[in-house]
């Protein structure tokens, strides 16, 4: 690697002249040779040979010059603007593309969104009860437990099996350990991400005193 790097940054120069004097016997060649290394610095090696009247020297020179301080430029310091700050719906849209939606059978609203259907590696399940509390939220890598889903929940407080069950084209049942269960409608990447950040958002919010 080292080779080809320097490669890049060699330049040479090839000079070449021949002058005649006065009379035929007599000679002079000059050629030089240039690089500049990978740090600017350039060598300019100069060898003349002189004949005359049958007699040849040769005189060589070597030249070192260093490189050419580029003007300094002002240092302006960077402000982000809000919209370069990446919002938690931008990072929800870099692990997740599907979801679901729907109620338990104990009235519970039930939040899903996943990587893969074929080979889920990261989810993120909330359940809501009906008096509008978070009961459940966990969300990190998805592993195998035998036959249940389990999310490892990136806080590691909550761990929630869940199988998938009588999948159709529109919707699919989760059936978790306890034999409660959930039926769930697709809804698109974009619905799916907004409400459960909403909630997460509601959460966070400071509560009136």
């Amino acid at each position: 690697m080292k080779t080809r790097t320097f490669a890049a940054l060699f330049t040479a120069v090839l000079v070449f002249s021949l002058t005649a004097c006065t009379t035929s016997s007599s000679s002079t060649t000059t050629v030089s040779t240039s690089f500049t290394d990978e740090n600017g610095e350039t060598t300019t090696h100069t060898t003349t040979t002189t004949t005359e009247k049958g007699q040849t020297s040769t005189q060589e020179e070597t030249t070192t010059s260093a490189a050419e301080e580029a003007p300094a430029q002002e240092t302006v310091p960077y402000e982000a603007d809000e919209s370069d700050v990446p919002t938690l719906r931008d990072v929800w849209a870099d692990y997740f593309e599907y979801g679901a939606e729907g109620y338990t059978n104990e009235e519970e609203m039930v939040f899903f969104t996943y990587d893969d259907p074929d080979n889920m590696s990261q989810a993120a399940l909330m359940i809501v009860d009906p008096e509008g509390w978070v009961t459940i939220y966990d969300i990190g890598n998805v592993r195998m437990d035998g036959d249940y889903y389990v999310i490892e929940d990136i806080d590691g407080d909550v761990e929630l099996p869940f199988l998938v069950t009588d999948a159709q084209d529109d919707h699919f049942e989760m059936t978790f350990q306890d034999n409660s269960y959930a039926e769930l409608y697709y809804v698109d990447k974009d619905q799916i991400i907004n409400d459960m950040v909403s909630i997460i958002e509601d959460i966070q919010q400071p509560q009136a005193s």
